[in-house]
């Protein structure tokens, strides 16, 4: 620990700050910012115990569009809904959703009778324009995100980084061309439509080697927090009756 706070020391040096200084902007003591260094290196040591090396290649394998700089280009409809509302307003939410699907996917089928297209192949690709088309009108006509104004277009995005988790899982695994079922997020339900998907580069594990443990140590950390609220919930004691 008094090593990586000697480096701590150094590096403010070298920037020409006075690390007493900025302890003291930050309202912090020498001793508090020494025990978060000792925190900070029980979890690294904690994480190298549960992620060797062998894991993080394996996970590595079995997700290179996480890394290899895949995207997808998607439209979304948001219903919001807060994560902390009732279970009533959450199922009303996903109920609309579920509706705006539907009415969206038999709009389709109704314009494309209309259009009669001359074989299978005329018929695919104007089932894919049409689809288009109406997830937009009803994006526009009904989307909670301000993405509405753009049909629901929220342009390229990679796997990691830029969307909500629960999002950017259902929409990396979704073909193209397809509306999801609605997607919970902290932000309400969600329909996703891919519109495009870019294909990535080939990488190879040790290029990208500290990007996946970081990943997995902050999957690691969530696993742990939601450990700990259930834990809380289940010690946490029933109030006293009056």
């Amino acid at each position: 620990m008094e090593k990586r706070y000697r480096q701590l020391q150094e590096e403010v040096k070298r920037t020409g700050q006075d690390l007493a200084k900025l302890l003291q902007e930050f309202s912090l003591t020498e001793a508090e910012l020494k025990e978060q260094i000792a925190a900070d290196l029980r979890w690294e040591r904690y994480v190298d115990s549960q992620l060797p090396e062998a894991t993080l290649q394996k996970f590595f394998e079995e997700h290179p569009d996480w890394f290899n700089g895949t995207a997808v280009q998607a439209r979304h409809i948001l219903i919001a809904c807060p994560a902390e509302a009732d279970a009533a307003k959450k199922q009303a939410a996903h109920q609309k959703a579920e509706q705006l699907r539907q009415s969206i996917l038999a709009e389709v089928e109704k314009r494309l009778r209309q259009s009669q297209p001359a074989n299978a192949q005329e018929e695919q690709t104007l089932r894919q324009r049409l689809l288009v088309e109406v997830f937009a009108e009803v994006a526009i006509k009904h989307s909670d995100c301000p993405s509405k104004t753009r049909g629901g277009d929220l342009g390229m995005f990679p796997r990691l980084g830029v969307m909500v988790e629960p999002f950017a899982a259902a929409a990396f695994a979704l073909p193209v061309g397809e509306v999801s079922a609605p997607v919970a997020t902290p932000f309400g339900y969600h329909l996703i439509l891919v519109t495009a998907r870019r294909p990535g580069r080939a990488v190879k594990f040790a290029d990208v080697k500290d990007e996946v443990r970081e990943v997995q140590a902050e999957r690691l950390r969530e696993q742990l927090l939601r450990q700990l609220r259930a834990k809380a919930r289940i010690e946490t004691p029933a109030p006293a009756k009056p």
